[in-house]
Formats: C-alpha cells, structure tokens, sequence
C-alpha cells in the first residue's frame, strides 16, 4: 500500500493511501495537534514491531474507518462487509493504540536511554488483559525509537503542501474471520518487553 502524507499546516497534514487492489482512500487526521502527526506515528511502531493488524495492517487489507473516504478505485464486491470486519476492535489495535501512546511519551521524555524505566513503562502500557505476550527486546524499542524520530526529522523538514511517502508491506490478511479459520497456529500476543 502506498500512503501519502501531505502538510496542511504546522501539525495537520492530509492523507491518502493506495491500497494494493487499486482503491484510494482519504484518511482523516487523528492527530489532534501533536509533534508528529498520530498516523505517522502509527507507521512507526506497527511497522517495526509488524504489528499487521493495527491501524495501517487493517486499512491494507480494506477496512474503512469513520472519517475515512473513497476516493478512486474499483471495490470488491462485499468490501463493506469486509471493512465493518476488520474495523471491530480487535486486541492487537488495542494494543497498537496503547504503544503509540507509550511510545510518544518515551520519545518525549527522551526515557529511551533508560532501558530498565522504558521496560516498566512499556509493560504498564500494554497490559490489556491474559493474552499470551510477545516479547519486545531493547532492539526492538531501539527500533522503534529509530523509525519515530527519523519520520520526525522528515516531517519537521517538509513545508506546507510537501508531501511524504510511504510504503506498507501487505504481510498477510488480518481479517478477524480468516485469523479465526487459522487457529492456534497463528502466533499472536501482546508485547511483552525486556525479554
């Protein structure tokens, strides 16, 4: 999927993304005013953490959001049903949700130079209940770390009406009903970090 994030102003941008069966989509700014616009930070933690059903995992593979508009393209048939599939909430958005929001504050606070405190902070975040977790190593903070700041580099360079873009590797269907069809084979898990 291709996504295009354009600068409308000091912390808004407009955002499209060109899925891989051809549909444009127009995705609204979540950001509400924050340093690095919501869906960039998105990008970053699903991204390095291959966190494929998040927010852009989900809209790959054609779930529609409130907000979010048609633009061009071909829909399949079904695609609406498809869309309020993979739109219902799903323990993995959950979780994406959760470490955007860690992730920010440890950015913030620059808490990533402290392993031990990002480790706590990081384990407090992400409780979200008795799923089995996944492991989160100090590389894959580093990691993430390393992504955040090099699209907030590239975002505080860009001038209103520049545009950024990016690619979102389609890994596989996150769909709810085809993870259910795959059963307990298919590795999933909460972040667990330190390990």
């Amino acid at each position: 999927m291709q996504i295009t994030v354009t600068r409308q102003e000091q912390k808004r941008c407009g955002i499209t993304a060109r899925r891989d069966d051809g549909v444009t989509v127009s995705v609204p700014d979540y950001g509400r005013k924050r340093r690095l616009p919501h869906e960039l930070a998105h990008y970053a933690v699903e991204g390095v953490l291959a966190l494929d059903h998040g927010f852009w995992g989900r809209v790959a593979s054609g779930a529609v959001f409130p907000g979010m508009q048609w633009l061009d393209g071909r829909r399949k048939p079904h695609a609406s049903e498809r869309s309020r599939s993979l739109v219902k909430t799903d323990p993995e958005a959950v979780e994406a949700e959760c470490l955007v929001s860690a992730f920010e504050k440890i950015i913030d606070g620059r808490l990533d130079r402290d392993f031990a405190r990002v480790d706590k902070f990081l384990k407090d975040a992400v409780h979200l209940g008795s799923r089995k977790a996944r492991s989160l190593s100090h590389d894959g903070v580093a990691g993430v770390c390393r992504a955040w700041r090099e699209l907030q580099s590239q975002w505080d360079a860009m001038r209103v009406g520049e545009s950024l873009a990016l690619t979102w590797p389609m890994r596989h269907d996150p769909s709810p009903a085809k993870r259910e069809r795959e059963g307990p084979t298919r590795k999933r898990g909460r972040v667990r970090v330190g390990d």
